[in-house]
């Protein structure tokens, strides 16, 4: 049976350094204030749980992924019921992926930095139409662009993550240092159109959410993220790529290229880890009004940018299927999926390294289908 190469996160560390520093490293102070915000995942009990589900027969959601030959993470709950809880597969270590092993979530991460803008300016912090010069004013074409054209990925702003792999990031710097050469190389390029004119999706829209959501609530977005919507939503299985650094063990499960993770270059675009039953809190609470107002999830499913049959709104992809959601692909294949129907009241998570994107997406379909019947 082919490998489900996961992360397993049983001691998470936290980071606790400042803004724009990122994780610290071999510092006896920092070691003193870190804490243990992930505890071991409960094998057994998922094993059990798994067992329990296969002893019945297999019928609607279930059959659905048993038919496909699934491997990976599948967790949907439909009117507050968990309807299907499956996984299958096998650590690098050897042991059994349980379910609620923390895995990469990629471009998933987005909703999370969205939603922390939406709770800053609800709290009158920040205005969605703030341009990007009242941060950045040495950024030339920062007063053409809002917070509001980067959330709805109608900035224009070139995608840095296809940088990449160029010398001005490398594992010999610290994250400050990655992020302003990544900065540089943003604001040294010409946007790929005027904003607000087009719409493309670019990782460098979130990057930046995420640095300005530092520099107006003073805290390393980490550590705002954490404290306003990880622990109020007892996600207590979630984390952040970059905590890998501390355990480099950890990273032996990882499918992905992990120069990501550890310089925290894809902070607010793709940086979390999370599981099937944290991401259900998830998805209840942010469409729920337990994260965010109402009045602020309802702008998050705006169609702000219809384009080649592509609908988004705030860190959503709408249309499918009656319902919102978003997809995330790390480097190696990783994939994740979420999806929110809160007209049937229905919570989907999928994470894989096994299938394609698009047969995620098809399997996503099809279970959405049979869920909001």
């Amino acid at each position: 049976m082919k490998k489900h190469t996961a992360i397993i996160l049983s001691a998470l560390i936290l980071c606790s350094s400042a803004a724009l520093t990122g994780c610290s490293k071999n510092s006896q102070d920092d070691e003193k204030q870190q804490s243990s915000a992930v505890p071991q995942t409960s094998v057994t009990a998922a094993v059990s749980e798994e067992a329990s589900l296969n002893d019945k027969e297999l019928s609607g959601p279930q059959k659905i992924i048993e038919d496909y030959g699934y491997e990976g993470t599948a967790y949907a709950v439909k009117n507050g019921e968990v309807v299907l809880s499956y996984c299958e597969g096998t650590l690098d270590s050897g042991e059994p992926l349980a379910i609620d092993t923390p895995v990469p979530i990629a471009s998933v991460s987005k909703q999370f930095c969205a939603a922390a803008v939406l709770k800053l300016r609800d709290a009158g912090k920040l205005s969605l139409d703030d341009t990007l010069d009242k941060y950045y004013p040495e950024y030339e074409q920062g007063s053409k662009i809002t917070l509001k054209n980067m959330l709805s990925m109608r900035s224009g702003i070139p995608n840095y993550t296809n940088e990449l792999e160029k010398e001005y990031v490398s594992p010999d710097k610290t994250e400050a240092e990655n992020r302003e050469q990544t900065l540089k190389w943003m604001f040294s390029k010409p946007l790929d159109f005027e904003p607000d004119s087009g719409y493309s999706y670019s990782n460098s829209n979130y990057y930046l959410l995420s640095c300005i959501i530092e520099k107006v609530s003073g805290q390393n977005y980490r550590d705002y993220v954490r404290e306003n919507i990880f622990k109020p939503l007892g996600m207590d299985n979630t984390g952040f790529l970059c905590e890998l650094d501390s355990h480099p063990e950890w990273s032996k499960g990882a499918s992905y290229d992990i120069k990501e993770s550890r310089l925290g270059i894809i902070t607010g675009a793709g940086d979390i880890v999370s599981n099937g039953p944290d991401m259900a809190k998830w998805m209840k609470g942010l469409s729920g009004g337990k994260v965010i107002s109402q009045k602020s999830f309802d702008e998050m499913c705006v169609d702000y940018s219809s384009q080649n049959g592509y609908h988004y709104g705030y860190a959503f992809f709408l249309n499918i299927n009656g319902g919102i959601g978003h997809s995330g692909q790390l480097q190696g294949g990783y994939i994740a999926y979420d999806y929110i129907n809160t007209k049937s009241d229905v919570q989907i998570f999928l994470a894989t390294d096994v299938i394609g994107l698009s047969t995620a997406e098809k399997l996503l379909l099809e279970l959405s289908d049979e869920m909001t019947k």
